[in-house]
């Protein structure tokens, strides 16, 4: 599968207090080099191919996304996002980290 995508957009990042930012994007993008979004795999040993279809949301959508994150303490960060792409279809997509240093 190949991919080139153009990406024209904003990104702002909120502080408001000293542990905690918001954070929200919105983006137009172009996709120039798609060729389907199959993937297709087989097992070592032999056997059928399996194929897994993927999104396809078109040559052109929108991509808009909020998220939050959380820092418990020096040590323990929690990021939480969600997005929105629209195009010829539409897709919601999230993520939650949690991030620990020492």
């Amino acid at each position: 599968m190949h991919s080139l995508r153009m990406l024209l957009g904003i990104r702002n990042y909120v502080q408001l207090t000293e542990r905690l930012q918001l954070n929200a994007n919105v983006a137009y993008v172009h996709e120039y080099c798609h060729n389907g979004a199959m993937l297709r795999t087989s097992y070592q040993a032999g056997g059928e191919t399996v194929g897994v279809m993927g999104i396809d949301l078109g040559k052109n959508w929108v991509n808009v996304g909020l998220g939050v994150n959380f820092q418990f303490s020096d040590y323990v960060k929690l990021y939480v996002n969600y997005d929105l792409a629209a195009g010829s279809s539409v897709n919601h997509m999230g993520m939650g980290t949690v991030e620990f240093k020492w």
